[in-house]
């Protein structure tokens, strides 16, 4: 129904449109004069009457017909043969019933030199401001249609981007989950047998991480206390898991202060780059060589995060190589929601020391 409607007021508004050249075209305000036919002489209403009738036969022809289906699939030379042959049909048809209007009125009006009619240069004429009138109708309708084609198509454009990001976001954050969920149970198998009730301690908080992962971080944007919740939480994890072998130091803001509310950040963003820090934490004998330090701190609307941690100068396989998941993916993910000055990623590898600093503006409510 509403398509119907639409087409409906468009029918109205070219139909009103039309008439109202002819009237003005024909009104003493005007007082048009057109090759053989003169407002003043009173011939002017019926040829500018029926020579609309055949503009708007150019008009829609090329409008809806012709450009669609020849000249926007690439196919010019077929367009031009029909658009030039349909345009040479039309006016030699309209100048066939000038014609005829104009001798039923006048006679002909063209004569030689020894004072015959001369219908040749008669007809020459006719055509001649048919052809320009109706060829100003095929310009014209170029000039309707291609902005309209061409509002169409950037919407198109950019509808298939936002449908394009929107897929590759979501197939970075199911690359993430996976991983995280490795990385998790991992953890906690090395306690299983050795501590028991830190290990089920330790399944607890993991719970309430996938918990936030199914349930709350499936949107774009997600509150800062809470992303930074999650981190805190994730790392106390990993301290558990690794804090007799390695030195950790981390520095996270206070939860309740109330410059975070209405700071929203992307959920699953950082966490990466900390599964990274642990999952290629050195191995050293001597444990205050091992280390991870961690700061994260917000000034106004801008997050700070430097992380820091040991590695093996022998690990044959470094973290910036990491492949389809981990700095790939959160580097991609930086590129798609936070644009050109919206962050600054830093990433900096030594033989034993691998360092990242993020400084990321946050959205706000």
């Amino acid at each position: 129904m509403a398509w119907k409607a639409k087409h409906f007021r468009r029918l109205i508004v070219h139909s009103l449109s039309w008439l109202g050249f002819v009237f003005l075209m024909s009104s003493k305000a005007v007082d048009l004069t057109w090759g053989f036919f003169a407002r003043s002489e009173g011939s002017i209403f019926l040829p500018v009457l029926y020579g609309t009738v055949f503009g708007a036969i150019i008009f829609y022809g090329n409008y809806y017909y012709l450009i669609p289906k020849y000249f926007s699939q690439r196919k010019k030379w077929k367009y031009w043969f029909f658009a030039v042959g349909s345009l040479l049909v039309v006016c030699a048809i309209e100048s066939l019933v000038d014609i005829l209007v104009l001798i039923q009125k006048h006679g002909l009006q063209e004569k030689n030199s020894d004072g015959s009619e001369d219908f040749g240069a008669f007809a020459t004429l006719v055509f001649a401001n048919t052809l320009t009138a109706n060829l100003a109708c095929l310009i014209f309708s170029f000039a309707y249609r291609f902005p309209k084609d061409w509002i169409r198509n950037e919407k198109q454009k950019n509808q298939l981007e936002k449908d394009k990001l929107r897929s590759e976001l979501d197939f970075l954050k199911a690359q993430i989950n996976p991983h995280f969920l490795f990385n998790g149970i991992n953890s906690i198998y090395h306690l299983i047998g050795s501590n028991n009730e830190l290990a089920k301690h330790t399944l607890l908080q993991f719970s309430g991480l996938l918990r936030y992962q199914l349930y709350e971080c499936n949107v774009d944007f997600i509150s800062l206390q809470k992303e930074l919740e999650y981190l805190k939480n994730y790392v106390n994890i990993e301290e558990i898991r690794k804090g007799e072998d390695a030195v950790f130091s981390i520095d996270f803001p206070d939860m309740s202060d109330n410059q975070f509310k209405g700071l929203k950040i992307a959920p699953l963003l950082i966490s990466p780059f900390l599964e990274n820090a642990f999952k290629y934490l050195s191995h050293n004998s001597e444990r205050e060589r091992n280390y991870v330090n961690i700061a994260l701190g917000v000034t106004g609307n801008v997050l700070h995060i430097f992380i820091e941690n040991s590695t093996d100068p022998k690990l044959k396989k470094k973290p910036e190589s990491e492949g389809g998941i981990g700095l790939v993916n959160v580097k991609r993910r930086l590129a798609l929601m936070y644009p050109n000055d919206k962050h600054q990623l830093t990433i900096s590898s030594e033989d034993r020391k691998f360092q990242v600093e993020l400084i990321l503006s946050l959205h706000e409510n």
